[in-house]
């Protein structure tokens, strides 16, 4: 029943990505230059820390190598959170603006049609960009490549998680929306410096606040030096943070159904 009902949804949310595709494929030229865009700019921020450690080897013992590490995986994981998952990065807005209504019309379930109902074309261009970097983040060997993708994946549903909990905030706090974009604003910003660099107060939000540590530099570390106790740490903080957001986002939906927002649109 389970193997089925995984199956049926796997199935339609490829249906789904397939029909935002061609939709978006009906502007080519617009098409085009959102993945050329989103791969450039992830490039030229790769450029600049190129260009800082050319003259500077290392910060605190911080190399290009792991900087390249660090934003492979983090960059990978968030294209794949953003093209299968991206309408999570919605909700919040939804919240506020009454229209998850359209969402609970439907037999699926509201979470999973929600996020995967858009799909960040843009981010197309982060995932050649990512393989770029780790081209940069040491020996190219079969082994690394299957390290990469599965910690990327995990990375990304990290990634996906901490997007759930901070937009279900949307649900508890009225017109939260701006607030959970700078949220995800400030994850791509810690994610992008040196942690090596980061004060003890900064290290304590990229853990438990906002957890960049858990999305990018952790998992840079198994890759580098492979522990089964990292690699426990970093699927239990995984499975605690899913169990969470899940806790919050049902929660709240059902404060919403029972609220005043609720209108059949048809």
């Amino acid at each position: 029943m389970f193997l089925y009902k995984a199956a049926k949804y796997i199935n339609l949310t490829w249906q789904i990505k397939k029909v935002n595709i061609q939709a978006a494929l009906e502007y080519r030229f617009n098409f085009i230059i959102q993945i050329a865009l989103g791969m450039f700019v992830d490039l030229l921020y790769f450029m600049l820390w190129m260009v800082f450690f050319d003259k500077f080897n290392s910060v605190s013992g911080w190399t290009l190598q792991d900087t390249a590490l660090v934003l492979s995986i983090a960059w990978f994981g968030w294209a794949l959170t953003d093209i299968i998952t991206g309408g999570i990065s919605q909700l919040a807005e939804r919240i506020t603006q009454g229209q998850l209504d359209y969402y609970m019309l439907m037999p699926h379930n509201i979470l999973w049609h929600m996020s995967v109902n858009y799909t960040e074309i843009s981010s197309f261009g982060t995932i050649p960009a990512s393989f770029v970097m780790f081209y940069y983040a040491g020996p190219i060997t079969i082994a690394r490549c299957i390290a990469f993708f599965m910690l990327s994946i995990v990375s990304g549903m990290i990634f996906y998680n901490f997007l759930v909990i901070t937009q279900s905030i949307g649900f508890y706090i009225r017109n939260f929306d701006p607030v959970a974009h700078e949220l995800m604003v400030a994850m791509s910003n810690l994610i992008f410096y040196p942690y090596q660099t980061f004060s003890n107060t900064l290290k304590f939000i990229s853990m438990f606040i906002i957890p960049s540590f858990f999305m990018a530099v952790l998992p840079a570390q198994i890759m580098q030096s492979f522990s089964y106790y990292k690699l426990g740490i970093l699927v239990a903080f995984w499975f605690i943070t899913f169990i969470l957001a899940l806790r919050l986002f049902n929660k709240g939906l059902q404060a919403y159904e029972s609220g005043s927002l609720v209108q059949a649109n048809i």
